[in-house]
């Protein structure tokens, strides 16, 4: 009989609220995180999306990191939902150092790289350190530094199923190896995302989710009970 898998902390990073409260609370007065685009650096503004409601300056303030540290805005979000998890799970630095990460994303720092890649190729180096930020595995880097490292970490990266397969990743380890691990997904919006669905609208594809889009990190704990 495989053993019972049980989720000891949870954390919420949306479009409607920072945290779980938050996120509750706006849900039971039908509240909609969905509005024209305010985060985004995009010339298109009119598009309607699910951001975040708080810029990079403000989630590093909350975090008490450096205002000129190179970070994505997905760790960023990655870093706040996973905290808000492992403190309800108990967690401490000496505890992380036996527990694996499992990150799933879509974006990555595209973000970072969408901003500076211009003044990059023109400048030869010119904020490189945010290029390097690019690959998705650097987002979970990033995460897992800021904690003061996992036994080990790795990260999917298979578009709108990141989520679901970082989740399903953990539940498997846990059934067959580990005893606890630390599951989440972070993306933020990045203008490729936004110029695709431009696309799809142009083209009259208008089924459910061609026009609106969403960002946002959700972070669990588990552990196996034999």
């Amino acid at each position: 009989m495989p053993a019972r898998i049980y989720i000891t902390g949870s954390g919420v990073v949306s479009a409607i609220g920072l945290g779980k409260e938050a996120t509750l609370a706006a849900l039971r007065s039908d509240a909609s995180g969905v509005a024209p685009l305010q985060f985004l650096q995009t010339s298109d503004r009119s598009f309607l999306a699910g951001e975040v409601k708080m810029t990079d300056a403000g989630m590093k303030a909350l975090l008490g990191m450096d205002s000129g540290f190179a970070v994505s805005r997905t760790s960023l979000m990655g870093i706040l939902a996973l905290r808000e998890a492992l403190r309800e799970a108990g967690l401490g630095t000496e505890s992380l150092r036996t527990l694996p990460l499992i990150s799933g994303t879509t974006v990555g720092g595209m973000d970072c790289t969408e901003r500076y890649y211009r003044d990059y190729l023109a400048e030869g180096n010119a904020h490189g350190e945010y290029i390097a930020l690019h690959d998705c595995g650097a987002s979970t880097e990033a995460i897992a530094d800021w904690f003061g490292g996992f036994a080990w970490a790795t990260t999917l990266s298979t578009a709108c199923s990141s989520a679901a397969n970082a989740v399903i990743l953990g539940a498997n380890l846990q059934q067959k190896r580990e005893d606890s691990s630390s599951c989440f997904h972070s993306s933020c919006l990045s203008d490729v995302a936004a110029a695709d669905r431009r696309f799809r609208r142009s083209h009259h594809f208008r089924r459910c989710g061609s026009r609106r889009f969403s960002c946002g990190s959700y972070a669990f704990s588990a552990r196996r009970n034999d």
